[in-house]
């Protein structure tokens, strides 16, 4: 099994009897390395952890300017699809039923069916 070279090595050749100051001189280099490891993964940890609680604030403010508008009762935007719509484009799409429905203009055009984005390409 091949180590990484960043790895301390602790182990000794085969025959090879290390004195206990080479032993323990060792293990503290390994001890060493592993504090280091842990203090990199808990860095890592400290921004992961920061990145989804911006997340989970950013979903927090969509979900409430989304119930807001709904209550002011306000006309949906031409451009907004309900998730029911996109639900039911998506299937469509999958049954090929959404072919038929285009204009005579997409011909020779494919459409790309991406979860939630539907384009036409030439």
């Amino acid at each position: 099994m091949s180590l990484p070279p960043n790895v301390p090595k602790v182990g000794c050749e085969k025959g090879e009897q290390p004195s206990w100051d080479e032993r323990q001189g060792r293990i503290e280099g390994a001890l060493k390395w592993l504090r280091s490891e842990l203090g990199l993964l808990r860095a890592q940890d400290k921004v992961l952890l920061s990145q989804l609680k911006r997340c989970q604030d950013t979903i927090e403010v969509i979900k409430k300017q989304r119930s807001e508008e709904m209550e002011d009762g306000e006309e949906e935007e031409e451009g907004h699809w309900e998730d029911w719509e996109i639900a039911e484009f998506d299937r469509r799409c999958k049954e090929g039923e959404i072919i038929d429905d285009l204009p005579p203009s997409c011909n020779g055009k494919t459409l790309d069916i991406s979860p939630n984005v539907a384009e036409v390409t030439s």
